[in-house]
């Protein structure tokens, strides 16, 4: 898995579940740095504080996934 495909994951994954508008766009402005790094854990952490609906089974397999790559 790359960067640029973890990061569009985690794009999906924060429009989906981040329920606070606010919160969704921060999450989102981090994303659109330029890091080396996609901040994986720490984006997954602030997705599950700040979650809308409950997480589907196939976004479950998809951030197994990136902590797989990322850790």
């Amino acid at each position: 898995m790359t960067r640029e495909e973890a990061t569009i994951i985690l794009k999906d994954l924060v429009r989906l579940y981040v329920k606070d508008a606010h919160k969704r766009q921060e999450l989102l402005a981090i994303l659109a740095l330029d890091l080396p790094s996609p901040p994986v854990r720490g984006l997954l952490n602030d997705i599950c504080i700040n979650l809308r609906d409950p997480i589907a089974p196939e976004d479950r397999d998809r951030i197994a996934d990136l902590l797989h790559y990322f850790g």
